[in-house]
């Protein structure tokens, strides 16, 4: 059964207490005085220097938490041993017994919740409590259910007793015991988003996005409205309910949707290029015009996917360009995926070859999430008014920008050259007179048109962002977008966005990694503004830019990082509007 947030966290109201029966119906009859156990007649033992009736049990179910059963009656559990602590990071040691850390509320318990007063990540007792069984959180044990429990949970609920702490025991009364059900932890959907980018959907803002925290491919609505809405699209476990986020499931499914990057045709349609980390594999999914969903595999050959770009042509059909490691021929480089139809249903839709690839017999397929450097890394890529797919990648062999222009029937590449055009106020010390022998091109972004190109791309050399304006053949001009700061070491131009406006001029939103702030800088006749403006400084944001041109304003879509109690990092998709100049 599906739960909202508050339901899930606090479904603690006890059920109508009914007569006792046995659990644990010790009599409180005078004790005898004793220091041991031998003081005692049989069946008692000495409990805080008085003689008590030994408990007659089941398997345990009738003992108190801290008791097992030991040929039919309860005695004190083994010591767990855990001065130096316990091995599970949500237990702590108390008495020389392993318990559930205390917590008052939710932030106190990372990548869990709170629940009696105890952290845990999933349900109580992990759900294994059986029908007619309680939950005693603190320490994971199930004992037969008191009577304020005989009514049954839910299937996905766990009666859990409240304040279990108060029946450790030597002596306990499990029959006088409180307690309600409790069911699956929220679903939280985009509670920890990466890889995230941004378009304009009948003029409003939506992003695809890798949910970190159960990784999945997700769409997000509503991110500058007053309701977000989340959708996983992909990486989904089969099961749970359909009606509910994510199915109502927090299980882990497959590992889908870091790199996402989305596309939105003329008819509404959103058109998503993502990379299964799990199968080292592209993949492609469209939400049509009623909102229903198609995901395919596109290419599985070898690691193919990351890094993956995704723009329409003029018909509306998608067009893909990702990095890939050939692991049985030992090559490095890129991959280009366009589709037939402006609507394709399976992997047949797409045409797939290779822009270039690169002898590596060494190259290894690095962890998900790292980004290596290697040839073919990090591309950008636009589409000509041609129908031309261009392309910007990294060459790490020669620390430089490679520039290509094609379709399935090939590419030509050209090493970027072009001619500095560099104002001598950002560039007092002449270190860009050699400029083209700089470590070049990490990160890309550009605007392709019949005449040429625009791009942008970081000099690791100086820290700066620059641009190329020209033929991608060569000969046009390279300036200086940010130079980072004159006399100071500052690196900017992380996660840039291009995007030309109604007059025909770059704009480009990017980071400054230096303060971890958002950017933006526009280029008018007179060249790139000095300074250029700072548009978002709460907390460490600018990353996963995104930019679209809507009449005279810009607006941004990036990703904000944030820390939890407890050191959990959380992220926030957010949308900055800014009037051009």
């Amino acid at each position: 059964m599906s739960v909202t947030r508050a339901a899930a966290l606090l479904l603690f109201a006890p059920f109508a207490l009914i007569a006792p029966t046995g659990c644990d119906d010790r009599e409180s009859a005078p004790a005898a005085p004793c220091e041991t156990n031998a003081d005692c007649p049989g069946g008692q033992r000495c409990v805080e220097g008085g003689c008590v009736e030994q408990a007659a049990c089941d398997a345990g179910l009738g003992c108190c938490a801290l008791e097992t059963c030991q040929a039919g009656t309860c005695a004190p559990a083994p010591s767990d041993d855990c001065a130096a602590g316990c091995l599970d990071p949500d237990f702590e040691c108390l008495g020389d017994h392993c318990v559930r850390r205390r917590c008052a509320d939710d932030d106190a318990c990372p990548g869990g919740r709170c629940v009696t007063g105890r952290c845990m990540r999933g349900l109580p007792c992990d759900g294994l409590c059986t029908e007619g069984e309680a939950c005693y959180a603190h320490r994971d044990l199930c004992r037969r259910a008191p009577p304020s429990c005989v009514q049954s949970c839910a299937a996905d609920e766990v009666a859990t007793v409240l304040d279990p702490a108060l029946y450790d025991g030597p002596v306990c009364r499990l029959d006088e015991a409180e307690c309600g059900c409790v069911g699956p932890p929220p679903v939280e959907p985009g509670a920890d988003a990466r890889h995230a980018r941004m378009a304009l959907l009948r003029d409003a803002p939506v992003f695809v996005a890798y949910d970190a925290l159960y990784g999945d491919l997700v769409f997000v609505q509503g991110v500058d409205g007053p309701e977000r809405t989340v959708e996983f699209v992909d990486g989904v476990p089969e099961g749970g309910d359909a009606d509910g986020p994510r199915g109502g499931s927090t299980e882990p499914g497959p590992d889908r949707g870091r790199y996402a990057r989305l596309a939105i045709d003329r008819l509404g349609r959103v058109h998503v290029g993502y990379y299964d980390s799990d199968a080292g594999a592209a993949r492609y999914a469209r939400r049509a015009v009623d909102g229903t969903w198609t995901v395919m595999l596109l290419d599985d050959e070898g690691d193919a996917g990351r890094d993956i770009q995704i723009a329409l042509d003029g018909e509306g059909r998608p067009h893909l360009v990702y990095s890939v490691v050939e692991t049985v021929d030992g090559r490095v480089g890129l991959r280009y995926a366009a589709a037939r139809t402006e609507a394709p249903g399976a992997a047949d839709d797409f045409r797939v070859v290779a822009i270039d690839m690169r002898p590596a017999p060494f190259a290894p397929v690095p962890p998900a999430g790292v980004f290596p450097d290697r040839y073919g890394a990090r591309p950008c890529l636009s589409l000509a008014p041609s129908g031309q797919a261009v392309v910007g990648f990294y060459d790490a062999d020669d620390d430089g920008l490679i520039l290509a222009r094609g379709g399935v029937d090939g590419f030509e590449l050209h090493p970027l050259d072009g001619v500095p055009a560099i104002r001598a106020d950002l560039d007092p010390g002449g270190r860009y007179v050699d400029v083209l022998e700089h470590d070049l091109g990490r990160a890309c972004a550009l605007v392709a048109g019949e005449a040429g190109i625009a791009a942008v791309f970081t000099d690791e050399r100086t820290w700066a962002l620059l641009s190329y304006r020209g033929p991608i053949e060569g000969g046009g001009q390279i300036e200086i977008v940010d130079p980072g700061g004159v006399g100071q070491r500052r690196r900017v131009g992380a996660d840039p966005a291009l995007a030309l406006d109604l007059a025909a001029r770059a704009v480009v939103a990017y980071q400054d990694s230096t303060d971890n702030t958002l950017r933006l800088n526009v280029r008018t006749p007179a060249g790139w503004g000095t300074p250029p403006l700072v548009i978002d400084d709460a907390g460490a944001t600018g990353y996963a830019n995104s930019l679209v041109i809507l009449g005279g304003e810009a607006l941004v879509g990036t990703l904000s990082l944030g820390t939890r109690a407890g050191g959990r990092v959380e992220s926030d998709l957010r949308v900055i509007r800014v009037m051009l100049p």
